[in-house]
């Protein structure tokens, strides 16, 4: 019997040596072989088709759109299925394909408790998902809705084991429509690697995912993963992520741009689904960023950026909302911001939601963000203030921050040490403490040679001021703290000093205040609410200009004046009353320049030397400050400045006395040939200065004393006055060639029409008028006469030449030997209408006095003074003397009452024919009446020289009086004072009645200069 085929012999060997061929059967190969056959056919030709039939099928339970697959391998041996050139769905704009996708089944794994595929590989697929702008995704519409799960109890789902898991030369792009413009990016070469994957409770496997962009960047991420429970470890690494790339992602949702950089992210994570909430962390973080510039959405100028900079060793916890950066290190960080108009940063919105962008409806939790140690090196920051005309700039570089466990939970501070350059060879350093929630900055500042030219911005808003050069420096403690009524916003407490300060007025191109250093010892200065004390103010060699421009306005009137509308950020007035105290301020070697450019010549002259103190200056006491000034006018001349002030309070009493002595009144030439006419050839003058403010009321008292003021040639000046400018000095000179004045001042500050200066000219204008149209009186005044004194006539009966009194030439004689530069006109004029009359009696007396006998001598010494009937034969016997006797009367009378009064009437009648006839024969010449004037003038004179002590060579008797003398003012000489006050005060004075005796003769006198 057959029981196989033939097949080849065996050799084998026999005990004697022989060879014997066996015959071997082939039966078990030719089954193993028509069995491969069978396996090899059905793996083309049955289970392709079984399983492409079977795979349309689901395809069409699940997809909408059925995909198309190029080739199905099935390999029996290894039970390995193969699919090839799928794609979903089938046309041409595919959502998924891929290459290849090779499955290998582990047949026995049954056996061991767990389905077990030996290998998953995928190659080259490609991932296409699109958001529409409806917010639908492209792949999510590929799947048919899933009906529900009936109900009943869910069997428990097989065991399942992949030993690989392999995913190569994948390729992910992304198209996101909701966004404006849409948002395309890919992500290439994605290997992923999954090993010993089992869904059995407990198990863990390793993955690694690799994948990098068109751009180069990087992505890498390995680790454990568990399904029961979920559970997660490893570490990812994001590398050279590029600024364009985030900008694309976080465009419209982030309030900057990110313009250049690139970024490199490491961490270990962590992740458990079995916690509520669920627990994910992240640790070992370390960042690394290179040239990265965030730029403001509004204003491309402002931004962020860092050279480099990372960190290390840091820690994320989503569940308790911390954020810590472990060890941060940054080389190159530099900030570029502004001040907006309404006083707040702009880089302010990059804390504010971005308008469009989408927002959580859930409250946010707010994370605190700790870092072990930050180190900042060559920090550069601008900042422009905007709310100017011209934006202000301030640049700070090479500038170091460090901080140490550095927090922003709420409360908390942290060490920080800083130190940068301020241009210029500035520098500030800080050390001391900060926090971040409220922002608030303890510090110790350390501020060195700032240059004070970045604040001129702010100066051309107020002022036409230029600042040339100066710096400030500062030493003490500065404060930050938001907390409202608690405290001020911000106090500095400790030392400054600003030095080298220039300032230039932009119109006259000159300096306008300077000094070499002013020094602030033990300055506190709050903010909010303002309070600035200061212990000691010592100003170094402070020098102000004043000048008087052509137009007759000052320089200070120009320079602060602002150039135009102030901005409105600066043009609300601040409702935070100051409050200041300044101990006291030294001054050492001061100056002060004065020139009036409206002259020609030009006038200047100068306060140097000027060293003192003033103390307890306050603005709310107001007892006011001591004031303690001296200096020299002109290198020579001293100064000096005392009393009280108050600058600072506005309602407390000032008083202050100022002292000019010895001052060159050649100096003021050009202000003497302007308005006197004349120039000054030599003289010195010396100022004592009072001015009293009590609430807003001044009184002044201005004492002036010019020493030997001597005029010299005249000036043709259109605005010389047209008053005898010689005759007013020598009246107001004394014996001494000096004038000595005291002009009060007094008026309302609050006034708007009250003028210091003004009333300064009206009474010196004044003084001037009275000086030449009442010089007797303003000489009675100055001797002592009072007011009503007039020594500008002296008084005499009519008909003789002897002084009825003395006092007045007494007290002329006493003016004119203090005045030695005024010369006496007597007047001869007599008054021929008086003195006729009484030389016209005078002779009649004489008349009758040669007729008197010894008894009416003895009656009275004067024959009008006889009693009647004496009286009447004295008459008779000086007119039978002289014309011979009367006729007798011969009319008989008669008795009685009436004839007795006829016989009176005929004896009156008689009586006063004789006198007639007697006076008709007195003669008053001409001669006469002017010899008597020439004595009174005489007698004026002997009694000036022999009692008075007035030199002869200075009196004059002139025959009649000087008319330029005359004691009225003219308007246009008014005018030419240019003050109607005065105008109005010397009219009074000349329209003032003299209330002399009528009856008498007056002889008037007039002065004159030498």
């Amino acid at each position: 019997m057959v029981t196989g085929a033939p097949g080849p012999a065996a050799d084998s060997s026999t005990t004697d040596g022989t060879v014997r061929t066996k015959r071997v059967t082939a039966r078990p190969f030719v089954i193993a072989l028509a069995a491969f056959a069978v396996l090899a056919i059905a793996s083309v030709f049955v289970v392709p088709p079984i399983a492409r039939s079977q795979m349309d099928k689901a395809f069409a339970q699940l997809f909408t759109e059925p995909p198309s697959i190029g080739k199905i391998r099935f390999n029996p041996l290894t039970f390995t299925l193969g699919i090839e050139q799928f794609r979903l769905p089938a046309r041409s704009d595919s959502i998924l394909t891929f290459d290849r996708l090779r499955i290998s089944f582990d047949v026995f794994s049954a056996f061991r408790g767990a389905w077990t595929f030996r290998a998953i590989e995928l190659d080259r697929p490609v991932l296409r998902l699109r958001l529409a702008s409806d917010g639908s995704l492209n792949l999510a519409r590929m799947f048919k809705p899933v009906p529900p799960a009936p109900p009943g109890k869910r069997s428990k789902p097989p065991q399942l084991r992949f030993l690989s898991v392999a995913l190569r030369q994948g390729r992910i792009d992304w198209t996101d429509e909701t966004r404006t413009p849409a948002l395309a990016t890919q992500l290439d070469t994605l290997n992923f690697l999954l090993t010993d994957f089992r869904t059995r409770k407990g198990s863990n496997s390793e993955y690694t995912l690799e994948a990098e962009t068109p751009q180069g960047e990087q992505l890498a991420w390995r680790g454990r993963l568990a399904l029961d429970p979920l559970t997660s470890a490893g570490r990812f690494r994001i590398g050279q992520l590029k600024a364009r790339t985030l900008e694309k992602f976080l465009a419209g949702v982030v309030p900057f741009h990110f313009a250049t950089g690139e970024a490199d992210f490491g961490a270990h994570y962590a992740f458990d689904a079995t916690t509520t909430p669920v627990f994910f962390r992240i640790d070992s973080l370390a960042t690394d960023l290179r040239d990265l510039a965030l730029v403001d959405l509004v204003d491309d100028s402002a931004g962020i950026g860092v050279r480099v900079g990372s960190t290390r060793g840091g820690s994320i916890e989503p569940r308790k909302a911390i954020a810590n950066l472990g060890t941060v290190s940054m080389d190159g960080l530099r900030a570029s911001m502004a001040i907006l108009p309404n006083g707040h940063l702009d880089l302010e919105r990059w804390g504010q939601p971005v308008p469009g962008a989408p927002r959580d409806t859930a409250p946010a939790v707010p994370w605190t963000v700790n870092a072990a140690n930050l180190d900042a090196r060559e920090v550069a920051v601008t900042i422009r203030d905007t709310r100017l005309r011209k934006p202000a700039r301030f640049h700070i570089d090479h500038g170091m921050v460090t901080m140490t466990n550095f927090t922003s939970a709420t409360g908390t501070t942290f060490p920080v040490t800083v130190a940068c350059s301020t241009g210029e060879g500035g520098t500030a350093k800080g050390e001391g403490t900060m926090g971040v929630m409220p922002p608030t900055a303890d510090l110790h500042l350390d501020l060195q040679g700032f240059d004070l030219r970045v604040i001129q911005p702010y100066i051309d808003a107020f002022a036409k001021l230029e600042l040339t050069s100066g710096t400030v420096e500062g030493d003490g403690r500065f404060q930050f703290s938001p907390n409202g009524t608690k405290g001020p916003l911000v106090r500095f407490v400790g030392e400054a000093t600003s030095r080298n300060l220039k300032t230039r007025d932009r119109e006259l191109k000159q300096n306008f205040m300077t000094w070499t250093s002013l020094r602030l010892h033990g300055l506190s200065a709050e903010l909010m609410p303002t309070k600035v004390t200061i212990k000691e103010i010592v100003a170094g060699q402070p020098y102000i200009r004043s000048v008087v421009a052509p137009d007759r306005t000052t320089n200070f009137q120009v320079v602060l004046t602002p150039p135009g509308p102030l901005p409105p950020a600066f043009a609300t007035a601040s409702t935070d009353t100051p409050e200041v105290r300044i101990d006291k301020v030294v001054v050492r070697d001061g100056s002060a320049w004065f020139a009036d450019l409206s002259l020609e010549p030009n006038f200047s002259t100068a306060i140097q030397q000027l060293e003192g103190t003033i103390v307890g200056l306050s603005s709310i006491q107001q007892t006011g400050g001591q004031v303690q000034l001296a200096g020299k006018v002109d290198r020579y001349a001293p100064v000096a400045i005392t009393g009280t002030i108050d600058p600072l309070g506005g309602a407390g009493r000032t008083d202050v006395s100022v002292k000019f002595q010895h001052i060159e009144l050649t100096t003021f030439t050009p202000y003497s040939g302007k308005f006197a006419g004349y120039r000054v050839r030599k003289g010195k003058l010396s100022l004592d200065l009072r001015y009293e403010v009590v609430g807003r009321y001044l009184k002044g008292e201005n004492k002036i004393l010019l020493e030997q003021l001597t005029l010299g040639e005249k000036v043709e000046s259109p605005d010389a006055t047209k008053l005898p400018v010689r005759f007013a000095i020598a009246l107001l000179k004394d014996k001494n060639g000096n004038i000595d004045l005291d002009i009060p001042v007094k008026g309302d500050l609050n006034d708007p029409k009250f003028s210091f200066m003004r009333v300064i000219l009206k009474v010196l204008v004044n003084l001037l008028v009275k000086a030449v149209s009442s010089p007797f009186k303003l000489i009675g005044l100055l001797v002592g006469g009072g007011e009503e004194s007039s020594l500008d006539a002296v008084e005499f009966d009519p008909g003789s030449a002897a002084l009825v009194t003395t006092g007045v030439i007494d007290q002329l004689a006493k003016a004119l030997s203090e005045r030695p530069g005024l010369h006496l006109e007597i007047e001869e004029k007599p008054d021929v209408a008086r003195d006729s009359v009484a030389l016209a009696q005078q002779r009649y007396e004489q008349i009758l006095t040669a007729s008197m006998t010894e008894a009416d001598r003895h009656s009275a010494a004067s024959p009008i003074r006889l009693p009647s009937p004496e009286y009447a034969a004295l008459v008779e016997r000086a007119y039978t003397k002289q014309f011979g006797p009367l006729p007798r009367d011969k009319t008989k009378r008669g008795k009685g009452a009436a004839a007795d009064s006829a016989a009176f009437a005929a004896a009156a009648m008689r009586l006063a024919g004789m006198e007639q006839k007697l006076r008709e024969s007195v003669v008053v010449t001409e001669a006469e009446i002017a010899a008597l004037a020439r004595q009174r003038a005489v007698a004026i004179k002997e009694r000036l020289v022999a009692t008075g002590g007035v030199g002869e060579e200075r009196l004059f008797i002139v025959t009649q009086a000087n008319g330029q003398l005359d004691g009225e003012v003219t308007a246009a000489q008014l005018a030419e004072a240019d003050s109607l006050a005065a105008a109005a005060d010397s009219a009074a004075v000349a329209a003032k009645p003299r209330g002399r005796d009528e009856s008498r003769v007056w002889v008037r006198l007039s002065l004159i200069p030498e």
